[in-house]
């Protein structure tokens, strides 16, 4: 059985815990860059394969970010890709940049009960560049 939680929900970052059989298996951080491709990500596949007029009407990327202890079986990973790609579904011409990292020990770090500062580490893991928002009136839906 796999569960996704959403533990952090804010206009730019969302958080899922991914949970099957009860065990925790991932964290997914989905941030949305506000901004089109950049020259580097317009070399990945499947944007290089774009034509210019193509790219132009992308108008934002998302990012998705895809932190393992292990690496993930065939179908926990169909599950995973499977649950982002529902949940994009609705997000009209955008582009998607998947990145992951599997590390059991920074993995097996990480407290229990997730907080704000727990998930910055993971975006900077990542090479994000985004921090979480210092005002109390943010939206969590995670307690903080």
């Amino acid at each position: 059985m796999y569960r996704f939680t959403r533990v952090i929900r804010l206009r730019d970052v969302e958080a899922f815990e991914t949970w099957h059989n009860s065990i925790l298996i991932s964290y997914v951080i989905i941030e949305d860059k506000r901004r089109r491709l950049n020259q580097e990500e317009q070399r990945l596949l499947p944007y290089r394969l774009m034509t210019k007029k193509e790219l132009k009407k992308l108008p934002n990327v998302l990012y998705v970010y895809i932190f393992t202890q292990q690496p993930l079986k065939e179908k926990q990973n169909n599950k995973i890709i499977g649950f982002i790609d529902a949940l994009l579904h609705e997000v009209y011409l955008t582009a998607t940049i998947i990145k992951r990292i599997t590390d059991e020990k920074k993995f097996s770090d990480l407290p229990i009960s997730m907080k704000r500062n727990d998930y910055q580490k993971i975006l900077k893991m990542f090479g994000s560049e985004y921090k979480f928002p210092n005002e109390k009136n943010s939206i969590y839906l995670s307690q903080d």
